[in-house]
C-alpha cells in the first residue's frame, strides 16, 4: 500500500469515529471547497482532507450544557437560582478554568464557561445549537447561586444527554464551534446587510419615543453590552448584532424571537434575512401598521 493510500485510510477511519453531525460537517466542507482541491492529484486531495479534519478537530471541545433562553454573542444575562446542580456546575467550571490556566489552586479570576442552548417551543426539546456562556461574575452560597454571563462563541451540540447520567452530575457534552466565516459567503450578503442600517435607526426611534424601554436608558445599556455596531461589510456580525439588539436582555417585548433562527442559519444571507424580517416586523408592530399581538 502506498503512503498516500495509507494516509487516506487513516483519515477515513478518523472521520468514521466522529459523530454523525461531525461527519456531515467534514463532508459539507469538502463539497463546499471542491473547486479548491485538484481531485486528479492524490496528494492535493489528501492535503485538503487533512486540513478540513484538522480544522474540525481544533473546533471541538466539551462544555456542560444548560437550557435557558437562546442567547447571541455578546448578550449579557444575569440569573439567580437555588438549583443545586447549577451551583455545582458553576463551581466545577471555575475549578476547570483554574486548572487549564495552570494554577495550583482555585483562583476567583478564572470563572470558566459552559454552554447555553434554547428551547424549541414547537417540540419542547432543546435546540442542538447555542453559544458559550462566559461567566463574568459568580456568587455561590450554600443555597443560592447568582451569575452574570456573556454570550461567546457559537457552537453545535454533537452529543445528546446520556439518560443514565445521575441527576445533578456535571456532564460535559461534545460541541463543535462554528467555523471561521467564509469570505465569499460574507461578500454575497453585503448589499442585503446595508438595508439593516436605516431600519435600526427607525426602530430605535419608535422604541424610545414610544416609551417601550423597560428601564432608564435601556437601549443604551444593551448597546454597551453588545459593543459597536458592525458595518454591513461584516454581514454575519451585523445580523447577529441586530438580532441581539431587537431581542435584548433584559427583554423589551416588542419583537418576534429571532435568536434561534440566527443561530440555526448556515449562511450569511440566511442570517441577514432573519435579522431583516425580525426588525421589519417589530417596526410594523411599533408603528401600528401590523401588530404582532
Amino acid at each position: 500500500m502506498s503512503q498516500s493510500s495509507l494516509l487516506l485510510l487513516l483519515l477515513l477511519r478518523r472521520i468514521d469515529a466522529f459523530s454523525p453531525r461531525q461527519r456531515t460537517q467534514v463532508c459539507t466542507g469538502l463539497r463546499a471547497n471542491d473547486d479548491a482541491i485538484d481531485a486528479s492529484t492524490p496528494d492535493a486531495f489528501l492535503a485538503g482532507l487533512m486540513n478540513r479534519v484538522g480544522d474540525l478537530k481544533s473546533r471541538q471541545l466539551e462544555l456542560p450544557i444548560v437550557v435557558l433562553d437562546s442567547t447571541l454573542p455578546n448578550q449579557r444575562l444575569a440569573t439567580s437560582t437555588t438549583d443545586q446542580a447549577f451551583r455545582e456546575m458553576i463551581e466545577w467550571c471555575g475549578v476547570r478554568a483554574t486548572e487549564e490556566a495552570g494554577d495550583e489552586q482555585f483562583d476567583d479570576q478564572h470563572k470558566g464557561t459552559f454552554g447555553i442552548v434554547g428551547v424549541d417551543r414547537q417540540t419542547g426539546g432543546a435546540f442542538p445549537f447555542g453559544v458559550e456562556a462566559i461567566i463574568l461574575t459568580a456568587s455561590v452560597a450554600i443555597d443560592t447561586c447568582s451569575v452574570e454571563l456573556q454570550g461567546g462563541r457559537r457552537f453545535t451540540v454533537d452529543e445528546v444527554e446520556d439518560e443514565n447520567t445521575p441527576e445533578g452530575v456535571v456532564q460535559p457534552r461534545a460541541v463543535t464551534l462554528a467555523p471561521e466565516l467564509d469570505e465569499n459567503d460574507e461578500a454575497s450578503a453585503v448589499e442585503a446587510a446595508k438595508k439593516l442600517l436605516p431600519l435600526i435607526e427607525q426602530w430605535e426611534a419608535l422604541v424610545v419615543d414610544g416609551g417601550h424601554e423597560r428601564q432608564p436608558d435601556h437601549l443604551e445599556l444593551v448597546r454597551t453590552h453588545l459593543g459597536p455596531k458592525p458595518p454591513p461589510e461584516r454581514p454575519t456580525d451585523l445580523a447577529l448584532w441586530v438580532g441581539a439588539y431587537g431581542n435584548p436582555l433584559p427583554a423589551l417585548g416588542v419583537a418576534l424571537e429571532v435568536r434561534s433562527v440566527l443561530l440555526a442559519a448556515t449562511t450569511a444571507n440566511e442570517r441577514v434575512d432573519a435579522a431583516l424580517a425580525g426588525i421589519a416586523s417589530s417596526i410594523a408592530h411599533l408603528d401600528g401598521s401590523r401588530r404582532l399581538w
